[in-house]
């Protein structure tokens, strides 16, 4: 059950106030009189009964954000599962040797050429022969080009209705 929030707070709100106003009432000893007794053990109920709501309803928001937070978290599992997948049957499918696939995360992961040449103990002009031949096999031009075509498709398919697939 979905607990309107806007509602929530409103009543939090009211039920604070009536809480303050009958403080405020006793302690300037500010008699009442045009307030029946009745009234006064009204608001102070209510204003009780405010205070447990507010904690029950602060607990069932907590539950709510945990809950969604959960959910969040298997679609991020979901996402590394996924992309990890789909990295693996596009590079068979460019057919990539296992050096390209290598430079080919290096360039998702954002690293430069002269780093990448760095972490695998090459020259730099070797990477870029290497990056020609991974633009030559995706039928990409760039770096940007390459990784947005990648990402791209992974977010249609995390994006899309479960239900459509």
């Amino acid at each position: 059950m979905k607990i309107p929030v806007k509602f929530i707070l409103t009543a939090q709100v009211i039920f604070t106030f009536l809480f303050l106003f009958k403080i405020f009432a006793d302690y300037f000893a500010i008699p009442l009189w045009f307030v029946p007794w009745t009234v006064m053990e009204v608001i102070e109920v209510t204003a009780s009964i405010g205070m447990l709501f507010g904690v029950f309803s602060t607990f069932a928001l907590v539950s709510q954000e945990q809950a969604r937070m959960k959910n969040v978290e298997m679609k991020v599992d979901a996402a590394s599962g996924e992309f990890s997948k789909y990295l693996k049957s596009q590079f068979e499918e460019w057919e990539l040797s296992p050096t390209e696939k290598n430079i080919t995360m290096l360039v998702i992961k954002g690293f430069s050429n002269q780093e990448i040449a760095d972490l695998r103990g090459t020259s730099e002009s070797t990477v870029k022969s290497q990056m020609s031949n991974i633009f030559r096999k995706s039928n990409t031009s760039s770096r940007n080009q390459l990784v947005t075509w990648m990402l791209e498709d992974v977010i249609d398919r995390l994006s899309a209705d479960p239900a459509d697939m």
